[in-house]
């Protein structure tokens, strides 16, 4: 049986989605970054980057998404021990 859920339990799941996947990564220590659109048009929008370049979410543009990913790697770099950014 298929189910057609509506844009607002699918956003709920995905955010749902992002906030295990965020604890799974502090609790195993590892490097993450949690950004969230506050202005504008995708207010509530996330997007997690890993330390591995892994990502997962979207802000609600690929550019944006690109440009948060790069900063947020260029930060952990920054504040990780290089063995954790495996």
């Amino acid at each position: 049986m298929r189910r057609d859920y509506s844009p607002i339990y699918r956003g709920v799941k995905l955010v749902s989605s992002i906030y295990e996947s965020y604890r799974d990564a502090l609790q195993a220590e590892e490097p993450v970054v949690l950004a969230t659109v506050i202005e504008g048009k995708n207010v509530g929008s996330k997007l997690l980057v890993f330390g591995n370049e892994n990502i997962e979410g979207s802000l609600g543009s690929s550019e944006l998404d690109r440009v948060v990913s790069r900063d947020a790697l260029g930060i952990m770099a920054l504040m990780v021990k290089p063995d954790k950014m495996t």
